[in-house]
């Protein structure tokens, strides 16, 4: 899948969650909480997916002499929506602020939404080949699972670590790899005072092959 196919389902999903923010019908206070949750998560991706695609865009256009104000509006909007995204993540439902925050958001998201599909992913097909888009979106959708594992283990390290059975894992490890690393050294300690054995008993030549008479 190329990367505007990628950053279009991209947009997409984010224009579902707005709706459901803006209108969180039948939400609980808890559900809606996790949506906010959920909402910030993609936004995130959503700029982690265009950093490689900007660095993408600028190097091509920059040869071709194609004005790259487009890739700083995103940049601008980014900084913008990141700062309001980290705003409502501190906030709860029914915190003073928290509607007029939601607003905001929603307006500042759905601007750069519709700015990039009509003018920075108009402007990459021109510039940018389909083999170089299909290679970006491989390299986008490996990121997403890097971070997507990233997130699971950081879900997953703390309440482990919380246990006494999961501390017991971490000090294992740790005196295994400790373990190795002290075996490796002594190894390595071993293979060098053999070597230095073996050129010790090694006797000196001349370069005809006899050894060198006194004096």
């Amino acid at each position: 899948m190329d990367a505007l196919v990628l950053l279009r389902e991209d947009h997409r999903k984010l224009e579902r969650l707005l709706e459901r923010l803006e209108r969180p019908v039948g939400l609980g206070r808890e559900q809606h909480g996790a949506l906010v949750v959920q909402v910030e998560a993609a936004l995130r991706q959503h700029v982690d997916d265009e950093r490689i695609f900007y660095a993408a865009f600028r190097e091509e256009a920059a040869p071709r002499g194609i004005d790259i104000d487009l890739i700083d509006t995103g940049v601008e909007q980014h900084n913008r929506i990141g700062v309001l995204a980290c705003e409502l993540a501190g906030m709860a439902p029914g915190d003073d602020g928290f509607d007029a925050t939601v607003r905001v958001l929603v307006e500042r998201v759905r601007e750069h939404l519709d700015s990039e599909d009509t003018g920075l992913l108009t402007a990459a097909e021109d510039i940018i080949s389909d083999a170089d888009l299909i290679d970006l979106g491989r390299r986008m959708d490996e990121r997403k699972r890097v971070l997507a594992a990233q997130r699971e283990l950081a879900a997953t390290v703390p309440p482990l670590l919380r246990s006494r059975s999961g501390q017991l894992v971490v000090v294992l490890a740790g005196a295994a790899l400790a373990g190795a690393v002290a075996l490796a050294v002594l190894a390595g300690r071993r293979r060098s005072a053999r070597g230095g054995t073996r050129r010790a008993a090694r006797s000196p030549t001349d370069g005809s092959g006899h050894a060198p008479g006194p004096g």
